[in-house]
């Protein structure tokens, strides 16, 4: 969530007050090392991609065109390297949402892998539709395979 909005890196917080306080208690935790080395890792491996020219970023809130603003709870950041783009997305609510994500200019056919999800969708009408459990992100790799050739 942080990286789609904007961050350039990440600072973890380490101290552990209650029930005693710990001052590495994030290292004292075996769950949580565990979880930023995954977080570390994952970063690391799409630095290349991070780091290349924002094409598109909306934040959760957006406007209808009226005066009214509504909130939406989507998040989407999109990436493109090299040939590929990438969409980075999240659910910044605590509750279950659907997404319908229209792409202007996807040919029909091509698909969307999820990354470190082995599952793919291949968007309908240049629209991706994937679910999200609360706060769950998903980032999809645009790939230029066709249903028909594949």
């Amino acid at each position: 969530m942080s990286l789609i909005h904007g961050s350039t890196g990440i600072i973890y917080f380490a101290h552990q007050f209650k029930p005693k306080f710990i001052e590495a208690g994030l290292l004292a935790d075996v769950e949580m090392t565990q979880a930023v080395k995954e977080i570390n890792r994952q970063i690391l491996k799409l630095a290349p991609i991070l780091n290349s020219p924002t094409v598109y970023r909306r934040d959760a809130v957006t406007t209808d065109g009226s005066d009214e603003i509504l909130v939406s709870p989507l998040a989407l950041m999109v990436k493109v390297y090299g040939e590929t783009a990438y969409i980075f997305s999240v659910n910044v609510e605590d509750k279950p949402l659907k997404m319908k994500l229209t792409i202007e200019g996807i040919p029909s056919g091509y698909i969307a892998e999820v990354y470190g999800e082995n599952r793919s969708i291949t968007p309908e009408s240049s629209t991706i539709e994937d679910n999200f459990t609360g706060l769950e992100v998903h980032i999809y790799r645009l790939t230029g395979k066709r249903r028909d050739n594949g």
